[in-house]
């Protein structure tokens, strides 16, 4: 009986390393890794530098493009930037506090085909994502 407890205990430590070995990283340890986590929602992409750095632009000629800084509070991502347009018109100083929540980010099968305009390559995240709040900020 006390040999089966004690291959038991054995058994449910070895089950409990496994999982937390296998665990995928979160945003956050990607980009303190690898310094940066980019993803793409199909029309833009997304950037978060290692130094609190953010910026955003479309996949394609023309689209929205956000630059500006982040920081993680615990549970979102807060971004604050200015957005502008690529190839189009925008308001001028129209800055923006958006806060993201970023799950299960694990690195993607194939980069966007689309062209990365105005962004720096990189290697691209599949992650789920919502935009939890998007409001504007006055101008520092």
């Amino acid at each position: 009986m006390r040999l089966s407890r004690a291959v038991l205990a054995l058994a449910l430590l070895a089950c409990a390393l496994v999982a937390q070995a296998a665990a995928p990283p979160t945003a956050q340890e990607i980009i303190k890794k690898e310094g940066r986590l980019m993803f793409s929602d199909g029309s833009s992409w997304y950037a978060f530098e290692r130094d609190g750095r953010f910026s955003s632009g479309p996949l394609g000629m023309s689209g929205r493009t956000i630059t500006g800084t982040w920081k993680h509070d615990g549970s979102l991502f807060v971004v604050e930037g200015t957005w502008s347009w690529l190839n189009g018109l925008s308001r001028p100083g129209d800055r923006r506090r958006m806060k993201l929540g970023i799950s299960h980010p694990r690195p993607a099968a194939a980069p966007p085909r689309q062209p990365l305009m105005g962004g720096k390559p990189g290697r691209f995240h599949d992650c789920y994502f919502v935009v939890d709040e998007l409001v504007p900020v006055k101008a520092r």
